[in-house]
């Protein structure tokens, strides 16, 4: 057998990457770009020794192995922690996503609802977008922006009522808000769909 198998210490042998798989049953390791040129250069400098044959060639493309089984076996340890801190971010996020949905008639700074979260504005910033694909500020606007909506049909509170359930600073701002996302003026819009006047 080439694969050297003997335990250096307890935790780890080049043979721990399939046992790994095996034993989680999902035999994809995903990796990452950077990741993914690390291996393509050690495949490359293979085919080289492999093509070249120079002296020790055989010892060189044995220890390429090695390396490259090494890193799936960091790479497969790694994807794991990613899921596990994925999964984190997944809980974290939908609690904070129900906070908003239930305060948007509140002031939501980011430096609030980071406190919530016992996490620093930056981080809660990062993760933010990282999991929802958008800022903080974008998705507040939005979610308010379609609350005002539903209330603009569905009931007969005036714009300016409307604005402040709706967590908007003033009726300027909430009239800009809403030309910027529906280019339309809220009047216009409960005016155009207003089933009554049908």
């Amino acid at each position: 057998m080439l694969i050297y198998k003997d335990l250096i210490n307890d935790s780890f042998s080049y043979f721990s990457v399939f046992d790994v798989v095996k034993k989680s049953k999902n035999y994809k390791i995903s990796l990452h770009p950077e990741e993914k040129q690390q291996i393509e250069k050690f495949l490359i400098q293979l085919y080289e020794e492999v093509t070249n044959e120079e002296p020790g060639s055989k010892h060189y493309v044995l220890l390429i192995i090695h390396q490259i089984m090494l890193e799936l076996y960091r790479t497969h340890t790694k994807s794991k922690e990613r899921i596990k801190d994925n999964t984190y971010k997944v809980d974290w996020i939908a609690d904070i996503l129900l906070y908003i949905n239930e305060h948007l008639h509140e002031p939501l700074s980011l430096t609030t609802l980071a406190d919530k979260c016992l996490v620093s504005p930056s981080h809660f910033s990062r993760v933010f977008k990282e999991t929802t694909g958008i800022g903080l500020t974008v998705y507040i606007n939005t979610k308010r922006i379609i609350k005002s909506k539903d209330l603009l049909l569905e009931t007969d509170y005036t714009i300016s009522h409307i604005a402040e359930m709706c967590g908007f600073e003033s009726n300027p701002h909430f009239y800009r808000m809403f030309k910027k996302y529906m280019n339309t003026t809220p009047a216009s819009y409960r005016k155009k769909n207003d089933i009554s006047n049908i």
